[in-house]
């Protein structure tokens, strides 16, 4: 007998419960590849938020030692996002920060994410340079991702011992570093083309010395590219002047700060792309 329209309907709705279950389970396992938080959030930071004006905090800290902190949020605009961030402490004084961002958004960004995670910690040991990595990656994800989605990051490498931050760009936005000493912001400016375009690609190293209270804000596009309800973008200048703002705040309010406003500036209009963020800070 032909199938009547209400029982079409239940096995319409019972197909789409399954894609929503089985979308959360997928966006937890995204969740997963994110660095894990180093202690919950303690009492006296929630008062200090509480002061701030926020009733909430996204930002996580992932790593504080004597001398540095890595702090990161993200923010998917879908269900599944196609941004990354990562942190990785080597068995000598080094840190290593990375922040991706996938052309597109959704399930296929998503697995590109997964894909870029597992040669990012396979080969991250063997490099010598932030350039290398990136080399390396590019080389092996031309041959894998033939979808025509590209990567855009940054990785950047600490030595706590004296400070020095070694970095590379594929063509990502350039990172913020806010110098304690002048108050002033300063650009990292390396950078070669996305991961995927080209094989056999030389990506420029750079290097710097962060003294303490110098913070390295490391960001997608999601960030500077956010809109109002008049479709008008924050932009980069804007992202700056805010990261100013708020670059003497602790690490633990900062993020959650700009965010904040960012939030105020978009009056309530959706995200269009995933954002994720890393402050490396110098104590």
């Amino acid at each position: 007998m032909p199938e009547t329209t209400e029982t079409l309907n239940e096995e319409i709705l019972s197909r789409s419960r399954q894609v929503e279950k089985d979308l959360y389970v997928a966006r937890q396992l995204q969740q997963s590849l994110l660095p894990p938080e180093l202690t919950p959030t303690p009492p006296e930071l929630r008062a200090a938020l509480e002061a701030a004006g926020l009733d909430f905090q996204i930002s996580k800290c992932h790593y504080q030692s004597e001398r540095f902190r890595v702090s990161g949020l993200y923010v998917p605009c879908d269900s599944l996002g196609g941004d990354f961030y990562d942190f990785m402490k080597f068995a000598d004084s080094d840190i290593g920060v990375t922040v991706a961002d996938v052309s597109g958004h959704g399930v296929p960004a998503a697995f590109i994410t997964a894909i870029f995670k597992a040669s990012f910690y396979r080969m991250i040991h063997g490099a010598q340079t932030p350039g290398d990595l990136l080399y390396q990656l590019n080389n092996e994800l031309s041959g894998i991702i033939k979808t025509g989605d590209y990567i855009t990051g940054v990785y950047a490498r600490v030595d706590e011992a004296n400070g020095a931050l070694t970095y590379s760009g594929a063509g990502h936005p350039y990172p913020f570093v806010y110098r304690a000493a002048t108050g002033a912001i300063e650009r990292l400016s390396e950078n070669g083309p996305p991961l995927v375009w080209f094989r056999d690609m030389e990506y420029p190293v750079g290097r710097i010395t962060m003294a303490p209270g110098d913070k390295t804000l490391i960001f997608s596009d999601g960030l500077s590219e956010m809109k109002n309800a008049k479709r008008e973008l924050f932009g980069e200048e804007a992202l700056e002047a805010l990261f100013l703002e708020h670059a003497s705040k602790p690490s633990s309010l900062l993020l959650d700060s700009m965010l904040m406003a960012l939030s105020d500036f978009t009056e309530g209009h959706p995200l269009e792309d995933d954002l994720s963020v890393a402050l490396i800070e110098a104590i």
